[in-house]
């Protein structure tokens, strides 16, 4: 079952790449992210070559023959150089695990992107995988397929706006408030609500059925996840990420695993951010000196990592019901936090207007003037050329708006803001509320409803 939705901006760059004759192109991004769905629908009459892993070469010429009903080859590149030839883009799906099965495929890919190039004959090649780090390693500088590529694409998560779409077309999740929570748990991420899709009930019940110890279809996506991508590593990454989401997000916090190098905890870190996006580091919106701290992006390991990872002993000691009472204890703070990220992710994509036109949006922390050992917290600031905006998100029904902007007012006199400033605005933002803030932008489920489809 499945409904592709959004990938405009993908779409345009793969069908602008088209238009090249020659073009040796790489998508990469995370395990069930849609590389293939999207690669597919882009290039409908390419010849799709499926690499797994594992199996010999001849194993997958063998089926290539087969498939496409071409002559039966012994050489990868004489099967890529032929399919060439058909002047139709040709698509390797896994390409890294040629790495375990014959790394010298990509030295016979060399050769043919060679040729073809050196004698202007027409080459439509696309290399996808899931694994960041192998698909990485077919590109470095003593790699056979060194400077080879001509055009790269990384496949992010689907908006949130994306996301919804699937949690109603195929899920049949209807109302804002729960495909808010579907989202907190699945991200953009298009399988896991083909998955959801399968299961009935209510959400806590869905959840309950897919991370079963013996029947769940998602009870060990984390970790084949990870695993797929950090290889021996998996163990030290698992355990960053399990700390960050189990509230140690201070770099001294997290430095302790490993007996307080800060220099060998950044290494790791910096494959998480910067490589992988899997944790974001977040500095003050003012006063940025201050050291970053660090949450986990992804939302399926932020959720795996708050409660499957975190309850394994009853998932897998036979008291699976104790996991479920913890979940449905505390899954509306942990949906809570996730409401937080979206709202943000909204304001940058001017989904959510606010009072002043932003040009930089952030959370906001620091210590309270005047009294020592004691400091603030703010969801989030917005600054613009005519104001800033200090915000607050509660996901919460019948919210006391009023109250949530005096103390936003309270906390805002501890910001350090630079001069030029003109003035302050404050937002709230939850389920519904009580009493409305008197003096600030105040947005409930259905004002949110309407900003989302005011901008489809």
């Amino acid at each position: 079952m499945r409904v592709f939705v959004g990938r405009e901006k993908e779409l345009g760059y793969l069908k602008e790449t088209e238009k090249n004759k020659f073009f040796m192109l790489t998508v990469s991004g995370r395990r069930r992210i849609g590389k293939t769905t999207l690669l597919k629908h882009a290039f409908p009459d390419s010849t799709y070559l499926f690499i797994p892993k594992g199996r010999t070469t001849q194993f997958i010429l063998d089926a290539a023959s087969e498939t496409y009903r071409i002559p039966r080859f012994t050489r990868f590149g004489d099967l890529i150089n032929y399919l060439s030839e058909k002047n139709k883009p040709v698509i390797i799906d896994e390409a890294q695990n040629f790495l375990f099965n014959d790394a010298g495929a990509y030295s016979e890919l060399q050769n043919v992107i060679d040729e073809k190039k050196g004698s202007g004959q027409n080459l439509q090649l696309i290399l996808s995988g899931s694994s960041y780090s192998m698909l990485n390693k077919l590109f470095s500088g003593q790699a056979p397929l060194y400077n080879r590529r001509t055009h790269a694409l990384d496949v992010k998560e689907l908006q949130f706006k994306h996301a919804r779409t699937l949690a109603s077309k195929l899920c049949g999740i209807q109302t804002l408030k729960e495909q808010i929570e579907a989202w907190a748990v699945f991200g953009g991420v298009p399988y896991y609500y083909e998955v959801l899709a399968y299961t009935k009930g209510t959400l806590h019940e869905r959840l309950s059925s897919l991370f079963h110890p013996i029947t769940g279809t998602l009870k060990d996506e984390a970790r084949l996840l990870i695993a797929s991508e950090f290889g021996d590593e998996y163990r030290t990454y698992s355990t960053i990420i399990a700390a960050i989401a189990e509230g140690k997000t201070k770099p001294n916090e997290l430095a302790t695993l490993f007996d307080n190098k800060i220099t060998t905890l950044n290494k790791y870190l910096h494959v998480l951010v910067k490589d992988y996006h899997f944790v974001t580091p977040q500095k003050p919106l003012f006063n940025d000196k201050r050291s970053a701290r660090y949450h986990v992006d992804d939302n399926f390991l932020n959720f795996w990592y708050s409660f499957i990872e975190k309850n394994q002993s009853n998932i897998e000691g036979g008291n699976y019901p104790l996991f479920t009472k913890y979940l449905k204890e505390n899954f509306n703070a942990f949906v809570g936090r996730r409401f937080e990220e979206l709202v943000i992710k909204l304001i940058r994509q001017n989904t959510i207007k606010l009072p002043v036109k932003s040009d930089g949006i952030g959370r906001q922390w620091g210590r309270i003037l005047g009294k020592k050992g004691e400091s603030y917290e703010i969801d989030f600031a917005a600054k613009g050329q005519n104001g800033i905006v200090f915000g607050e998100c509660k996901w919460q029904d019948k919210v006391d708006g009023r109250r949530i902007e005096r103390e936003l007012e309270q906390k805002s006199a501890n910001v350090p803001l630079p001069s030029g400033i003109r003035g302050k605005h404050y937002a709230v933002f939850a389920k519904s509320f009580a009493k409305k803030p008197e003096n600030a932008l105040a947005m409930d489920l259905n004002g949110l409803e309407k900003s989302l489809h005011e901008r489809d």
